[in-house]
């Protein structure tokens, strides 16, 4: 598998309460599953089962300055908004802390088209990548992204035709 593969594999998603609490990561399991009544999002309460990680920062995973991220990241807020999607914020970085994007989850309503949408959004931000997250996996959908695969086998096409994934 490719750096790049592993590094979005690898990618914490840190959630916090809105009191910026900090309330845990997909993988970290004794607090309670972020999709079940009582965990941090208690996204079931949603009627969702999974749910979309996005953000604007870093265009084609090229360094951008705080200010110019945040000015994109305000530019998605506002889209989403537009759209009539809820989200929550969420932190994607690196273990260890070295980079941070700040991202926005976003609970996956199949009848809503909210993966076309948050997908075109990505592709808009010029997003090599999204995540779609679920109880057990962290997918990594490829949305500019043509190949990360290395010798793994796995190709990530437009539209998330193929992914990758772990289990949590």
């Amino acid at each position: 598998m490719s750096h790049l593969a592993e590094t979005y594999l690898k990618t914490e998603l840190i959630f916090s309460t809105a009191d910026g609490i900090t309330w845990g990561t997909v993988a970290d399991t004794t607090k309670g599953s972020v999709f079940r009544p009582g965990g941090a999002l208690g996204l079931l309460d949603l009627e969702v089962t999974s749910a979309l990680v996005v953000t604007a920062w870093n265009p084609l995973g090229h360094e951008y300055q705080v200010e110019q991220n945040e000015s994109l990241q305000s530019g998605l807020i506002n889209d989403l908004q537009k759209l009539g999607l809820t989200f929550l914020p969420v932190l994607g970085q690196e273990p260890g802390g070295g980079w941070k994007e700040e991202s926005l989850l976003i609970p996956n309503h199949p009848e809503l088209n909210t993966f076309e949408k948050v997908y075109l959004l990505a592709y808009k931000y010029e997003q090599n990548a999204i995540f779609e997250i679920t109880d057990t996996t962290k997918k990594v959908i490829g949305v500019r992204m043509r190949d990360i695969s290395g010798e793994s086998g796995y190709r990530l096409l437009p539209l998330g035709t193929q992914s990758i994934s772990k289990d949590v």
